[in-house]
């Protein structure tokens, strides 16, 4: 594995972690919050450290799986072992290089240059994995390449959030930013040790909004889960 380059933060942390260098945890940077943490052992947990959500997340999954922003590839290494047929892709190179440094099969790519040459059966998109469509404007185009990679009865699996709460007064009135075209779309940067990552565009989405565009473009979003934090898990398929 080629160390990655300076903004490729992620991709520099599995290289340490790969070479058993002086790794460190990620910052996290917003345009809306104070920075924040993203452990490394989020990032390089096993299947006994899953979160509730993610078990399930898993059980759902059929046939020949493609896992979007596959990160490190710790879901996609536990279908494997499963014996699910399974490729990850990520925009990070260095993160990609690790997983193929455990045996993976990844790519390096986004999600939108998908050209549905290939199909699947599950398109699973975790730890908030329909952030990386950005922007509400984009979700259009999500279910349009949805529906391009898809195999006649397969089904995405993703999870977000309703970030309202952040907006929240403490009587209960939510202030939102009217200059937003959604509340939910953040922007973000990583950091690791010294180095910064581009920022980019993030998308949290309330299940409502989800399903409308759903119904919009031809799919069918239905409530698997919902925890404490207004985190949920939800699968599409075409009607």
């Amino acid at each position: 594995m080629l160390k990655p380059n300076s903004t490729d933060v992620l991709g520099q942390l599995a290289y340490d972690v790969l070479h058993d260098l002086n790794a460190e945890d990620i910052v996290v940077h917003s345009d809306l919050c104070d920075p924040d943490i993203l452990p490394q052992s989020i990032l390089f947990r096993d299947e006994n450290l899953l979160f509730e959500l993610e078990e399930l997340a898993l059980e759902l999954c059929k046939g020949k799986v493609i896992d979007i922003g596959s990160g490190t590839g710790c879901l996609s290494k536990i279908l494997k072992n499963k014996g699910f047929e399974v490729k990850g892709i990520d925009t990070s190179q260095g993160l990609v290089d690790y997983q193929l440094e455990l045996g993976l099969d990844a790519e390096c790519m986004n999600f939108f240059e998908l050209q549905g040459e290939e199909k699947f059966d599950t398109v699973l998109m975790m730890m908030n994995g329909i952030g990386i469509v950005g922007t509400v404007k984009m979700l259009t185009d999500f279910f349009k390449k949805l529906d391009q990679i898809l195999n006649p009865n397969g089904i995405a699996v993703i999870d977000s959030s309703d970030i309202a709460y952040m907006y929240e007064n403490e009587d209960g009135s939510i202030d939102i930013n009217l200059n937003q075209e959604y509340y939910g779309e953040m922007k973000y940067q990583m950091q690791y040790k010294e180095n910064f990552g581009e920022w980019f565009d993030w998308l949290y989405i309330d299940f409502e909004t989800l399903s409308n565009f759903a119904e919009q473009n031809g799919f069918t979003a239905s409530m698997i889960f919902e925890d404490n934090n207004d985190q949920y898990l939800a699968e599409l398929k075409r009607k």
